[in-house]
C-alpha cells in the first residue's frame, strides 16, 4: 500500500476515534488498561531542571495471553507551563504511530494502531507502547494523564474497556547536584 493510502486511512481512523466514546458498543469479553511510569513508578519526585522519561503501557487485565484488535489510542496529556516536551524525544514500539499535538495550556502525545486487515492484529498480553522526555519546569504536584483512550474490538465496531493509571510528579526545587537517578526519586517527598 503507498503512503498516500496509508496517510488516509491513518487519518479516517483517527477521525473515527475522535468521536465521543458512547458511540462503540462495550464488549466486555476483554479488558485493558493504559498506564504511564517513570522507571516503573507511579508516583515520583523530580527537580525542577531536570529530564525524565514517562514510557506508557497498554496491558490485558482479564488474561495474560495476546488479544487481536481492529485500533487502539490513548492521548497522553500535560501542563505545558509545567512540563516542556524534550525534542525528538517520542519514541514508539515497532507497528504503533505517534504525533505531537502543542497547544495552549495542554500539550498532548498521541500513540495509537489501526488494523487494515478484517481480522485485526495480535498484540502481546503486556505492550510498551512507546516513550517521551519531559523536562520539569516548576515546583509543584503536577499529573501526566490519560485521555480519549479505547481499544477497539477486531471488528473495529465496538470497543473492550479500558481504564488508566495516570502518573502523579512533585516537583522540586533543582540543585547543583544531581539526585538519585538524575534528579527524580520513585519516593515522592525524597528528591
Amino acid at each position: 500500500m503507498n503512503k498516500k493510502k496509508i496517510c488516509v486511512v491513518w487519518l479516517v481512523l483517527t477521525l473515527l476515534f475522535s468521536l465521543p466514546l458512547p458511540s462503540f458498543a462495550i464488549d466486555s469479553s476483554q479488558s485493558f488498561r493504559v498506564s504511564l511510569t517513570v522507571d516503573g513508578n507511579s508516583e515520583v519526585s523530580v527537580q525542577a531542571g531536570r529530564e525524565f522519561s514517562v514510557t506508557v503501557t497498554l496491558e490485558r487485565m482479564d488474561a495474560a495471553e495476546d488479544w487481536f484488535m481492529y485500533a487502539w489510542q490513548t492521548e497522553v496529556s500535560f501542563d505545558s507551563s509545567a512540563f516542556e516536551l524534550v525534542e525528538d524525544s517520542i519514541h514508539s514500539t515497532s507497528g504503533v504511530g505517534y504525533s505531537n499535538h502543542p497547544g495552549g495550556d495542554e500539550n498532548r502525545v498521541f500513540f495509537s494502531a489501526y488494523s487494515i486487515s478484517k481480522n485485526g492484529r495480535t498484540y502481546p498480553g503486556s505492550l510498551d507502547v512507546g516513550s517521551f522526555t519531559l523536562k520539569a519546569r516548576k515546583t509543584g504536584t503536577f499529573r501526566v494523564w490519560n485521555k480519549n483512550y479505547l481499544v477497539g474490538t477486531a471488528a473495529g465496531a465496538d470497543r473492550y474497556p479500558c481504564e488508566s493509571s495516570d502518573l502523579s510528579i512533585i516537583v522540586t526545587e533543582g540543585s547543583e547536584t544531581p539526585g538519585q537517578n538524575g534528579g527524580y526519586s520513585a519516593n515522592p517527598g525524597e528528591p
